[in-house]
């Protein structure tokens, strides 16, 4: 009986730890736009890495510094910012990649845009620096 409590916490910790990750990740996926919506650039550069991999742009990975100055504000227009605050999100930690977790946000409804258009979803990639999450890129999905 003590061996199925103890197996039964363990599990229950776990999932619980997992449901903390993701609310973290939700958090700092959403102050990342909170940042660039109000245009706080030296707290968004404090929590970001020293490049970012802009998967819209021309050059993919890029330093901060020159994808805040040329590309931050092409790419989070007002319109994407208002969709991105009211969409729904979902985490994404790829398996050869657990240093980087992804928010992708549903943008864009099936049909939305045209009958039969599949939708559209923007991530906000994290890396996972010890405890900090650290906004480290963008990709959209179609």
């Amino acid at each position: 009986m003590k061996l199925f409590f103890l197996s039964a916490l363990i599990f229950i910790t776990t999932f619980v730890k997992a449901q903390v990750d993701t609310l973290k990740a939700y958090d700092r996926a959403d102050s990342i736009i909170r940042l660039i919506d109000e245009r706080k650039m030296e707290e968004l550069i404090l929590n970001s890495t020293d490049s970012i991999k802009c998967f819209p742009c021309e050059n993919k990975n890029m330093l901060a510094s020159r994808f805040f100055k040329y590309e931050l504000y092409h790419i989070f227009n007002p319109d994407l910012i208002r969709r991105l605050k009211s969409s729904v999100k979902q985490l994404h930690v790829d398996k050869h990649h657990a240093d980087v977790a992804i928010v992708f946000y549903n943008i864009y409804q099936k049909n939305e845009l045209a009958p039969g258009h599949e939708g559209g979803t923007f991530g906000i990639w994290l890396y996972r620096d010890d405890e900090n999450l650290k906004f480290t890129g963008v990709e959209t999905v179609p």
